[in-house]
């Protein structure tokens, strides 16, 4: 045995006296029976150097062992510390912080070296056959994932991979079959991936809902789902003031118009107060800049339709009609950008890619299931315009679209709307891709009650006012003249209102002072 001793030893015939010598010289202790190291941190420690080096020392006290069953399929030991085997060994070994349990079996020729060849790990048709075997735990976990994990997992294949990774699992698995004894396995697998693929009806029993949904022609973005659900759970845990809508007629079309104006500043379309008032008010559409201008004309129709916005939403048929025939107002100067009709190829933010074609209605109903469940106005609007961003269902226009079907929530319970003014584009955004990214809804739910308690105490009733008030608020500022002039959005209080002279704003009024 060499002086320079290895992190770990494996007692044999031939170094066993030695390694008593070591064990006594306190340069060796001993692992399990068998196996021993040279770390010699207190005992009661060594589960946690076990755990670094599982792989290593799973192949030393069972060389040529193949990683089979649920350890297979989830890539690791399980919760309770079970590592999975098939291997010569007739009995299970436990070692700190876990246990090695075998069972006897075949390697076949797909079986992947591992460790530098002292384990294999199963190929992947193995390990979907493996797992969809039943198997009753006699202490801890049971061996396999089970059946409903396989469905899980074969969907999500078909869906991030297409149908050459599902028949390619399908080939590999008829490949081994025979071999390991799974062949009515086998025959529920060719079945599964046939629903799947949608050549063969569904198999009874399948009870995984991505595989469900699926075959039932209604699939869906499970990761997104899941984003939908962390931020389900954090809206339905929390209260948010109530801020009633203004109360006169006059007042909320001016809300609509800002809603429009600013919605439309976020996504480029750039115009001036004045130049957005000759559009919406006097229909004067710029020769120049044609769509642009329709792009903010229907994006105020729908946010003025107090029927539309009023009108119940009660389940997701309703809530799928109310968001197609808003994008389709607001995109009705673009024909070429199919308004109303969900998107055909994929759609991305840079790198960021949104929810596939196939899986925009499914993943939007799954998020409609989180929405109905949210009793707060502002917890609806916010977990609305985020589902909708999300999903992305359209070529274009999925931003306006999904603050209005946010501010539909707020209007619908009489509630003040969240309008987002130029000044908080770029913290707006940031807030949405900090979202999706990591989950981090505290920061976007902070910016969108800030802009509510900016918009919401604004003197909507008088037009000219509101506007002179957004700009003393910083309201119109781009982000980099903000941060050039150290300035930030501040909310109009009513000292603030009261110390801007009527008189000299009245000269900017350049609309009826009532909507027709």
């Amino acid at each position: 045995m060499s002086p320079a001793l290895p992190l770990f030893v494996v007692s044999t015939k031939v170094n066993t006296a030695d390694i008593s010598k070591r064990v006594k010289a306190g340069e060796l202790q001993r692992v399990v029976q068998g196996l021993y190291t040279r770390d010699m941190r207190p005992a009661d420690r060594l589960s946690i150097l076990v755990g670094q080096h599982i792989w290593e020392i799973v192949g030393l006290l069972c060389p040529g062992a193949i990683i089979v069953d649920r350890t297979a399929f989830e890539a690791r030991p399980a919760d309770d510390g079970s590592i999975f085997v098939v291997s010569g060994r007739t009995s299970d070994l436990a070692i700190p912080g876990f246990r090695i349990r075998t069972r006897t079996g075949i390697c076949t020729a797909q079986d992947l070296p591992f460790m530098g060849g002292a384990l294999r790990m199963s190929s992947a048709g193995r390990i979907v056959l493996d797992n969809m075997a039943p198997s009753r735990a006699r202490s801890g976990l049971s061996r396999t994932a089970g059946m409903t994990a396989i469905e899980g997992y074969l969907e999500r294949q078909l869906r991030l991979h297409g149908d050459t990774a599902l028949n390619r699992i399908r080939d590999e698995a008829k490949s081994v079959a025979t071999l390991i004894g799974r062949e009515a396995e086998m025959d529920k697998l060719d079945r599964l991936c046939g629903a799947l693929l949608g050549t063969q009806l569904s198999p009874a029993g399948v009870t995984a809902p991505t595989a469900v949904a699926r075959i039932d022609g209604a699939p869906y973005d499970d990761d997104r789902v899941a984003m939908f659900e962390r931020l389900w759970r954090k809206l339905h845990s929390e209260h948010f003031p109530m801020l009633p809508e203004p109360a006169t007629a006059e007042a909320r079309a001016n809300v609509a118009f800002f809603e429009s104006y600013f919605s439309n500043f976020i996504e480029g379309t750039e115009f001036e107060v004045s130049e957005a008032e000759n559009i919406v008010f006097a229909n004067q559409i710029p020769k120049e800049r044609p769509q642009d201008a329709h792009d903010i004309l229907g994006t105020w129709r729908v946010a003025s339709d107090e029927g539309d916005l009023a009108a119940a939403i009660d389940t997701f048929e309703s809530f799928e009609a109310a968001l197609k025939r808003r994008h389709s107002a607001i995109m009705e100067g673009r024909p070429e950008k199919t308004p109303g009709i969900y998107k055909e190829i994929a759609n991305r933010a840079g790198t960021y890619e949104f929810v596939a074609p196939d899986l925009v209605r499914g993943t939007l109903k799954r998020g409609y299931e989180f929405l109905r469940a949210l009793a707060d106005p502002f917890a609806r609007a916010a977990f609305a315009m985020f589902v909708v961003s999300e999903v992305h269902p359209f070529l274009d226009g999925n931003g306006r679209v999904a603050r209005l079907m946010m501010n539909g929530e707020l209007a619908r319970s009489r509630q003040a709307r969240i309008i987002i003014p130029t000044i908080m584009r770029n913290d707006y955004l940031d807030g949405l891709r900090g979202l999706s990214a990591n989950g981090n809804a505290e920061s976007y739910l902070r910016i969108l009650a800030v802009c509510r308690s900016w918009s919401a105490p604004m003197p909507w009733d008088s037009f000219p006012l509101t506007k002179a008030v957004m700009m003393r608020t910083n309201a119109y500022l781009r982000h980099h003249e903000a941060v050039s002039e150290n300035k930030r959005l501040t909310v109009p209080t009513p000292a603030l209102i009261s110390a801007i002279e009527i008189a000299d704003v009245q000269a900017s009024a350049s609309r009826p002072s009532t909507f027709g």
